[in-house]
């Protein structure tokens, strides 16, 4: 909860900024003896306006999103297609998502307990503890992503050698994408994965993700 409303002040900051830079370059602004009379308030562009004019980029988030130069991206955990890796769900099943919801389960993940993407918490008989997700399991053991490395490495444990498993307190998702992109590049990655949404004809708004 901290984290969604630290996330809406830094959106409310930005929208703000937005505002008071589009106001004193609007015609209507105060200035010299013979300058156009100030344009009424009712005229003046409002934060809601101005967020509504600031497009996401498709194409920019498909490059954040596939950035061969980044060892923490989505990546290595989304599938899009035949692209990607297999930690996480397929993208293309969450694109019909509204644009505020795929907002926040990027800037604040939730768990996914009870779905074949949650994150557990292996203990090994040795002391060892690994956390990720459950790739597949045969009799005798079991593999899984290892979500505390980056990218994720692939663990084969022996079930012999394993002492409890348990459900991860945090989920498996980082949480720090909201400090490790700026509010544009995530707008964007919003805006990449909604374009795969078949039955989505507009494109995505920072106005959107409110």
């Amino acid at each position: 909860m901290r984290k969604i409303v630290a996330i809406s002040g830094c959106l409310a900051v930005v929208l703000w900024n937005c505002f008071t830079a589009a106001s004193a370059q609007s015609p209507g602004s105060s200035g010299p003896p013979g300058a156009p009379s100030p344009t009424p308030p009712a005229m003046k562009p409002s934060a809601s306006n101005v967020a509504g004019e600031v497009h996401g980029d498709p194409a920019a988030g498909r490059a954040i999103f596939f950035d061969a130069g980044q060892t923490e991206n989505c990546r290595f955990c989304h599938t899009l297609g035949d692209r990607g890796g297999h930690v996480g769900p397929d993208l293309r099943k969450v694109a019909t998502m509204p644009a505020r919801d795929l907002f926040l389960r990027i800037v604040a993940p939730r768990s996914a307990a009870g779905s074949a993407f949650a994150a557990i918490a292996v203990t090994m008989k040795d002391g060892q503890r690994f956390v990720g997700v459950k790739r597949d399991e045969a009799p005798d053991a079991m593999r899984l992503y290892d979500t505390s490395s980056v990218p994720p490495v692939l663990r084969t444990l022996l079930k012999t050698s394993v002492a409890a498993i348990n459900e991860a307190d945090e989920p498996a998702m980082p949480s720090d994408y909201a400090s490790r992109y700026s509010l544009k590049q995530l707008l964007d990655l919003v805006a990449f994965v909604k374009s795969m949404d078949p039955t989505s004809r507009a494109g995505v708004t920072l106005k959107d993700l409110f």
